[in-house]
């Protein structure tokens, strides 16, 4: 009597454990892995055990943010005897509009045992979301032509995830920024590419967008050469490729301050969680003049010029 009496208080009690069968895992996989129950010192009732797949982002202000992605129920009722251990097989597919794993976002499972009349016993458990192959490809390119990822690199905007780069060798001059976003799909992958290029009378913002296909991203020194083809032209003259990217087209755009035209844009199941209120907080304070300056692009302005950091 008085074993049951600490287990409804939680002490000698059943205990839950997640394991993942791998620790990262790419956008658009099948995360799998089993749930572990151990009974306690005398036997219980359980009413189900589920799981939530949870997502931190770290705003620009240092706070952060959890918002629920997923709920996963394993298992109805059942009755686990002491000491008795029961094993629950555990699959998730990860869609491809995740937000990729970086400084600011990360990911957590939180396992839930609902023991009927006790304390429920919890378990968390992180990982990672690594790139998709196509993107992973496109890292890779970049990195043979000296571009290296900075350190804030990933974060969430009001469309989704943006990646920067800086290089470091024959791109060094020319360009001081290079920012990309991606939107996998059935048979390849949309890129927007956006370079700070330097010029005599300051930084241009030039834009391009390609889309290049499974076959085209698997072989990287092919690729290498074609993003190599493409920043030269750019850089060359930036003053042809200023107009807003075509996410940014839509026929409302200028009355919305949050929206994302393509919800197969990486990282844009974000944007829907976080939702207007919190995403004012992950947006860096310029931002705001950056949707002033896309409005005006929408109506003829030219030129874009910035300040070297």
């Amino acid at each position: 009597m008085f074993k049951k009496l600490l287990a409804k208080l939680g002490k000698g009690s059943a205990t839950i454990d997640l394991q993942i069968d791998r620790s990262k895992v790419s956008a658009g996989e099948i995360i799998s892995g089993q749930i572990h129950i151990k009974g306690g010192e005398v036997n219980q009732e359980i009413n189900g055990i589920d799981v939530d797949l949870e997502m931190e982002v770290v705003t620009k202000k240092g706070d952060r943010i959890t918002r629920k992605i997923a709920g996963i129920p394993v298992t109805n009722s059942f009755l686990i005897h002491s000491k008795e251990e029961k094993i629950f097989p555990f699959t998730f597919n990860l869609s491809n509009n995740y937000a990729i794993s970086s400084n600011s976002v990360s990911y957590f499972f939180h396992s839930n045992l609902d023991i009927e009349g006790g304390f429920d016993r919890k378990d968390n458990d992180s990982f990672v979301i690594l790139p998709s192959k196509n993107v992973r490809n496109i890292f890779s390119a970049l990195e043979r032509l000296g571009f290296r990822e900075k350190s804030t690199s990933g974060e969430i905007d009001r469309y989704g995830q943006e990646f920067h780069f800086f290089p470091t060798t024959i791109f060094n001059r020319e360009i001081s920024e290079l920012e990309l976003r991606f939107a996998d799909e059935t048979e390849g992958l949309r890129i927007w590419i956006e370079l700070d290029c330097r010029t005599a009378f300051g930084e241009i913002e030039a834009r391009r967008e390609l889309y290049l296909t499974t076959i085209e991203l698997a072989d990287i020194n092919k690729l290498s050469q074609r993003l190599k083809e493409l920043l030269e032209e750019t850089e060359f003259n930036p003053n042809n490729y200023v107009h807003p990217h075509s996410y940014k087209q839509e026929p409302d755009y200028q009355n919305k301050v949050i929206g994302n035209p393509l919800t197969s844009m990486v990282g844009s199941l974000a944007v829907g969680l976080l939702g207007g209120m919190l995403l004012e907080e992950v947006l860096v304070s310029n931002e705001i003049d950056e949707m002033m300056g896309d409005a005006s692009d929408l109506v003829g302005d030219i030129g874009f010029f910035g300040e070297e950091e």
